[in-house]
């Protein structure tokens, strides 16, 4: 009997031996492609996708599905989550109970939906039977402490939701949705339905709802790609203070009860529905505010066009529907000036009569209307004939003139009053007025002419007494100016649009920290006082171009370049500067005139023809090569040295050691014959250490 009994227990020590034990969550599972667990995250399987979740925020983030699931509640994400669906689905149990969403982002949460499927098969899907979830995936919980955003990036996979395939929350701001990839539907509403305060970039997708594919009631809203499709035939708007007010429009903006920003700039993606895009008043019909449809650049909108609060913001794209409603504006009022529609081939386009610049793509027909709408950094394409009315740049920026034309910036007799004024600074009481004013900026100038108006000018007392007038001002600025020219600066009450007002400038450049004037090939003429005044601060590079003064005259004592910064002046021309009046200042007039203190400056190779005096330095300075006809003039020792060049006076007492000024005026070692090879040298042997050399003819043999 014993015997039995322990055969018995035996026997069934070994069938439960023989009997697997049920695998607790967050262990290896060994059973391959038969594994029944949801899904996996640092190596460990989970048959419970909340868990595995949170041990993925705890861990490296990563969770991948390994089935589909059935979720009776919603699962939350209060962390950094990166979930690969893997072509598996996310879905609910009919015994669904509590959220109404699948997956929602808490405060603090960041999640990433990809999907690694060949087919692109995983998803998010409440299905179309339970309307009490109604969205996918969720952006906060009334529940979440702290202001951190929200953040939501779906670059694969389904998101789709009885009502919204994604969505947030009217009264919890504060999130940032980036839509790469995947398909996100709403059944029965907005593919996205967004009335937060937050940002929504969309990058590509097929986003689609019955009512909208998008609804933006407050934040902002980057298109660059992507398809948006709403999907019902028929167009209406309500109001709602909870939830979606408009029916029919692929992209609605129509802002929420809580007036919050808005802001839409579109680039690119396709857009379908009875509208295409549809911005309303709906809601806030007595009071809308601060909603701002930026631009529409690009895309193709096959749908109509509305906006109750906005103008002149479609610049490009293609629209196969421009009709408008009884009540609606026009479809050109959303169109601005220096742009067209071309109904021979659906596209916004520059409107060649009348832009007179263009910035990335978009015509202006004002110069300071395509600066004011450019980037930082942008190019200005500045068209060929008179742009009429001063200019202000202030922000970084390059205009860029035609080579088969001249762009030329001017003041008339009614825009010389409006002229740019800006503020005087280091010590300095009198404002800066420039036909071209660039403060606080670096600015690039290629192709371009300024050109002064004489009549104008005399007629406004802020450019004859009250302000410094320029043809271009330099303020806190860095310029650059490439083949320009700068003329006319002058004014009709004396000779030859002359007077005697220190005023005037082809250039005037002042800065309070460290900023650089660059001129290439820059033709300064017909100015009254000063091709350019270039303040401390502000260094020179000047290279070829020239200077020409109004010749022999006795109005006033006109000067070339006037710096006091370092400089490096090479291949420029000056020309003309010569002042005869019977006075101290008699012979005055100088091309090139160093006024800095302890500053240095290099000459070179440059030419100065009928001029007073070709140089002047305050400071130390070198002229190294080039002709030179005037008087040079160096103030204390060592300011002025002179290592090459040709000089029409005597320049003796500021050579380099060891040089020259030969008779014809250049600047030269002296000249040292080679040796004669028929002299030779003959030292005779001595006792007493004494060499007497004799040089003697040499001998032939």
């Amino acid at each position: 009997m014993k015997k039995r009994l322990l055969g018995l227990i035996l026997a069934l020590g070994m069938v439960v031996a023989m009997v697997p034990t049920a695998l607790a969550d967050g262990e290896t599972c060994t059973d391959g492609d038969n594994c029944q667990h949801v899904a996996a995250t640092g190596g460990m399987h989970y048959s419970d996708l909340q868990e595995a979740i949170t041990a993925a925020q705890n861990g490296d983030g990563a969770v991948t599905m390994l089935n589909d699931v059935s979720l009776t509640t919603g699962v939350n994400v209060s962390g950094t989550v990166r979930l690969n669906l893997n072509g598996k689905t996310i879905s609910a149990e009919t015994s669904w109970s509590g959220s109404d969403y699948l997956v929602v982002v808490k405060r603090g949460g960041y999640l990433t939906i990809q999907d690694s499927s060949q087919n692109n098969s995983g998803g998010i899907k409440t299905g179309t039977s339970n309307s009490s979830i109604m969205v996918a995936v969720k952006l906060t919980l009334s529940t979440d402490t702290g202001d951190a955003d929200a953040v939501l990036t779906v670059n694969g996979g389904t998101l789709q939701g009885y009502y919204y395939g994604i969505s947030g929350n009217g009264t919890r701001h504060g999130t940032q949705v980036t839509i790469n990839g995947g398909v996100i539907e709403g059944t029965t509403g907005a593919g996205i339905y967004h009335p937060q305060d937050g940002t929504l970039t969309i990058t590509n997708g097929n986003i689609s709802g019955l009512n909208t594919a998008v609804e933006l009631r407050s934040g902002v809203l980057n298109i660059s790609g992507g398809t948006f499709t709403a999907t019902t035939n028929a167009y209406s708007e309500s109001q709602n203070s909870s939830g979606t007010t408009v029916s029919g429009a692929a992209i609605a903006v129509s802002q929420h009860t809580t007036k919050k920003n808005i802001s839409v700039t579109i680039s690119g993606g396709t857009f379908e529905g009875v509208y295409a895009l549809s911005e309303t008043n709906v809601q806030n019909s007595a009071g809308t505010e601060n909603v701002e449809i930026v631009t529409i650049s690009a895309g193709t909108f096959n749908g109509k066009v509305k906006s109750d609060d906005c103008e002149d913001f479609i610049t490009g794209g293609t629209f196969t529907d421009t009709s408008s409603e009884s009540g609606e504006k026009a479809f050109t009022d959303y169109i601005p000036d220096g742009m067209k529609y071309d109904s021979d081939t659906n596209e916004v386009v520059i409107d060649t009569k009348t832009a007179v610049a263009e910035v990335n793509g978009v015509g202006y027909t004002t110069l300071q209307a395509a600066i004011d709408k450019a980037n930082a950094n942008d190019i200005v394409y500045v068209y060929a004939g008179e742009h009429d009315g001063s200019i202000l740049i202030n922000k970084n920026l390059t205009l860029v003139g035609p080579t088969d034309g001249e762009a030329i910036i001017t003041i008339s007799n009614t825009t010389a009053s409006a002229i740019q004024k800006l503020t005087a600074i280091n010590g300095e009481t009198t404002p800066y007025s420039g036909i071209v004013a660039v403060a606080n900026a670096d600015a690039t100038l290629q192709n371009i002419t300024i050109r002064g108006n004489e009549e104008a000018a005399s007629q406004v007392t802020d450019l004859t007494h009250n302000n410094r007038y320029a043809g271009l001002v330099a303020l806190n600025a860095s310029v650059t100016m490439e083949n320009c020219n700068i003329e006319d600066i002058t004014y009709t009450n004396g000779p030859d649009g002359l007077q005697g007002m220190q005023n005037g400038f082809g250039i005037y450049a002042v800065a309070q920290d460290n900023e650089t004037l660059t001129l290439t090939n820059v033709n300064i003429t017909n100015f009254n006082k000063a091709a350019a005044v270039i303040r401390s601060n502000v260094d020179l590079v000047m290279t070829g171009g020239s200077v020409v003064g109004f010749g022999e005259q006795d109005v006033i004592s006109q000067n070339g370049i006037q710096y006091a910064g370092d400089a490096t002046i090479s291949g420029t021309t000056f020309s003309d500067l010569q002042y005869v009046a019977d006075n101290e200042w008699s012979g005055g007039s100088t091309a090139i005139y160093n006024v800095g203190d302890g500053t240095v400056s290099t000459i070179e190779n440059v030419t100065t023809t009928r001029v007073d005096y070709s140089v002047s330095a305050d400071a130390p300075t070198t002229i190294t090569s080039g002709n030179y006809d005037g008087d040079v003039y160096g103030d204390a020792d060592n300011d002025l040295t002179i290592s090459g060049g040709t000089f029409a006076t005597d320049v003796s007492d500021y050579l380099v050691p060891g040089m020259i000024q030969n008779s014809d005026g250049t600047v030269t070692y002296p000249y040292i014959p080679p040796a004669d090879p028929s002299y030779q040298i003959t030292v005779p042997a001595t006792a007493n250490g004494t060499v007497t050399v004799s040089p003697t003819s040499a001998k032939e043999d």
